[in-house]
């Protein structure tokens, strides 16, 4: 079961600043303006504890920045069955999930946090904007 969502809003909290983070990642590329523009969307950073999973089914419509934490993907390009060959990926900070469903719908992905992990959930509609 998913963790409550935190109170608080990325204006409220550390997560008011996006440059900070891994050169090159997401997050720090996004400008100024762009980031501002998600805030306005009423963003709030959702805690998952170790090893539990992020929602994303195929018919979850959020895409997730990860603020602070990792996070292992086991990505099924041939579909999601027993013994299903698997392509792993490892992301942290900064970074960008779920957005393979924005593209490929029926993609089969399992995301599980290995630490204590802070994610922003953003609607498909927002974003659209970077």
């Amino acid at each position: 079961m998913p963790s409550t969502a935190d109170t608080n809003r990325p204006t409220d909290h550390p997560l008011m600043g996006h440059e900070d983070k891994p050169e090159g990642s997401f997050l720090q590329r996004l400008s100024a303006d762009d980031w501002r523009f998600l805030l306005e969307d009423d963003l709030r950073g959702r805690s998952f504890g170790q090893d539990e999973h992020l929602p994303m089914a195929q018919d979850d419509r959020n895409v997730y920045m990860i603020w602070d934490g990792v996070v292992r993907q086991d990505r099924f390009p041939l579909g999601d069955w027993d013994g299903a060959p698997a392509v792993t990926r490892f992301r942290g900070g900064g970074q960008l999930v779920g957005e393979a469903k924005l593209i490929s719908p029926e993609s089969a992905v399992r995301t599980r946090c290995l630490t204590r992990t802070v994610v922003i959930p953003a609607a498909r509609a927002a974003s659209t904007c970077c």
